[in-house]
């Protein structure tokens, strides 16, 4: 397997990946990499005996402590598709309490894992999802979080603030900032929120088209409360308070459903 491995990475050794022809008009994103390795081990498999008889292949091309993808290949079907991940991390430091508690600061690491599948060469190249589009999805859906006091959000009245809970509701986040385009290459996102290096929680979801086909409307809130201080005299008036996305809201919530 070692062997294998050096024989494959051995070509792309400080070269410019964007021009390798394996890599299609894609470019050489990490994705890429990793799908690069699981596609040749499969085949290592089917014309060398001394690899055994492996039933997956799982490889990890890692470009910080914050950013990797990884893609695996099931090896027991006979016409296999490899699945990859791209993985983003960004960290928040919030404050809550438990049922009342005793208020105490906690530092969130938590992973966005985007999934997808390749079979054949896909129109898009071999990058599942642009690592800018990854990791600033990540930031905004964490922001809302970020340096707030969870107990006195809207979003977590009557509930726990557990990192359970953080979880869900950053996987809900990312669903609906992704943008379309990027989205629809996408199978499944899962979170990971690490409190510690003993403690996670881990929230995973398929994606799936909207029953309707409709498009979703995200609504936070918190924002909503926020904006609903408009005076009856600015609405009668027709002047808009200003709210914390800048958008003027005069209809009501039933219309817009």
């Amino acid at each position: 397997a070692e062997a294998v491995l050096a024989r494959l990475l051995s070509p792309l050794q400080h070269r410019l990946l964007d021009e390798l022809p394996q890599f299609g008009s894609g470019g050489g994103s990490s994705e890429a990499v990793a799908r690069h390795v699981c596609e040749g081990m499969r085949l290592a498999m089917l014309t060398d005996a001394s690899m055994g008889s492996l039933e997956s292949v799982r490889c990890i091309a890692r470009e910080s402590d914050l950013a990797l993808a990884e893609a695996s290949v099931d090896l027991t079907v006979g016409d296999p598709s490899v699945e990859v991940c791209v993985e983003a991390v960004h960290r928040i430091f919030i404050a809550h309490s438990f049922d009342g508690g005793e208020l105490q600061g906690v530092t969130y690491v938590v992973h966005a894992r985007y999934f997808g599948n390749f079979g054949g060469e896909p129109a898009g190249g071999w990058t599942l999802l642009p690592r800018s589009v990854a990791e600033q999805t990540l930031r905004e859906a964490l922001g809302v979080y970020d340096r707030r006091n969870l107990d006195t959000m809207s979003e977590f009245a009557g509930e726990p603030t557990t990192c359970e809970r953080i979880a869900a509701s950053t996987w809900t986040r990312l669903v609906t900032s992704l943008p379309e385009a990027s989205a629809a290459r996408l199978s499944r996102i899962g979170v990971r929120v690490d409190e510690s290096d003993v403690a996670s929680a881990f929230h995973e979801r398929e994606l799936r088209p909207h029953p309707r086909g409709g498009l979703a409307l995200a609504l936070c809130v918190d924002e909503l409360l926020a904006a609903s201080a408009t005076s009856e005299a600015q609405r009668q008036c027709g002047t808009a308070a200003a709210t914390p996305t800048g958008i003027a809201h005069h209809s009501e919530l039933r219309a817009l459903l």
